[in-house]
């Protein structure tokens, strides 16, 4: 569980630690970040994961449905243009569909 850039790469620290080949994560941010955090937040899940299902919470913040999602992919594409990547903007569809993913 992370929700900001630094919080990311930590859990990314942690996986590569069980040196497994194919990560994924479900990933999100609060709307109430700045559009550059949530971007960050997204590039550090793409230096991590290699597939990557986006989730926007059900409070968004003031942000219109998809908006911090679509900075999240922004952040994702600029350091991992290949990523494996989807949005399933309801949190428990999204994390239902990351477990259904789980080898």
């Amino acid at each position: 569980y992370g929700h900001n850039p630094e919080a990311i790469r930590s859990v990314g620290q942690m996986v590569a630690a069980w040196n497994v080949r194919d990560v994924s994560a479900v990933v999100g941010a609060p709307g109430d970040r700045s559009d550059e955090m949530i971007r960050m937040t997204g590039e550090a899940t793409g230096m991590v994961f290699h597939k990557i299902i986006i989730r926007e919470d059900e409070d968004l913040r003031e942000r219109a449905v998809g908006e911090t999602a679509h900075l999240i992919y922004e952040g994702i594409k600029r350091t991992n243009p290949r990523a494996n990547c989807q949005a399933v903007l309801d949190p428990y569809q999204a994390l239902e569909r990351g477990l259904g993913q789980m080898q």
